[in-house]
């Protein structure tokens, strides 16, 4: 959709560089702009009403994600989405979730009490949707951002917090590409298995049980 015309939008001025990014960032995840639209900086500019100058250091930030890019004539537009890369995501997603292995074996029962609920919320949220509903792919990826936020601020890797965040938002923008042929229903037996392992906290369970969550997420959103 055209880059609204409201002026209401405005931000304070003291945060400008990470209000318009954040602006920018929610306006793409939730479908405002499409993927693949062009975006102008006069427009944005005038949407959010700020200068250009945050607007472009936003644009810069939201490019280095992956989610903006600039094509060979100098075209500003929202990156196309890109379902083909799903299963790279998801296995790059895995192997990180895999990292935090000891310390889910480690912790105590109420330590891990979040990811059990965020793997539980999963498990109801895939089990609704039926195979091939337009809402099965968001349903997925819904589930894998929320498991994996909740695993890095579970896990004693503070850096996982940050790559996990990443492959969430590629995670989300791409899979708006895929039409009609995820199945959430494929994750539920995964997810359950991935959460009695978190309760039980046995060395070497949450690991084997993401092997198992592996195959059944890609084989959910394989296009």
């Amino acid at each position: 959709m055209p880059v609204p015309t409201t002026t209401t939008m405005r931000i304070p001025r003291r945060l400008h560089r990470d209000e318009v990014y954040d602006r920018l960032l929610e306006a793409i995840l939730d479908g405002t702009f499409e993927p693949a639209e062009r975006i102008r900086d006069h427009d944005l500019s005038a949407w959010l009403c700020v200068s250009r100058t945050p607007i472009r250091m936003a644009l810069a930030r939201l490019g280095d994600l992956g989610l903006v890019e600039t094509t060979s004539t100098r075209v500003t537009r929202i990156a196309p989405a890109r379902p083909e890369l799903l299963t790279d995501l998801v296995r790059t997603t895995w192997a990180l979730w895999a990292l935090a292995d000891a310390d889910v074996a480690a912790a105590e029962p109420a330590g891990r009490a979040g990811l059990v609920r965020a793997l539980e919320a999963g498990e109801a949220r895939c089990g609704e949707v039926r195979a091939g509903a337009p809402e099965a792919a968001a349903a997925v990826t819904t589930t894998l951002c929320e498991v994996g936020a909740a695993l890095a601020a579970f896990s004693a890797n503070r850096s996982l917090g940050a790559v996990l965040e990443h492959l969430g938002l590629l995670l989300h923008h791409h899979a708006s590409g895929v039409g009609g042929e995820a199945d959430a229903g494929l994750l539920v037996q995964g997810l359950a298995a991935a959460r009695h392992a978190a309760a039980a906290g046995e060395p070497g369970a949450w690991g084997a049980a993401l092997v198992r969550l592996d195959d059944r997420v890609v084989a959910g959103v394989a296009v």
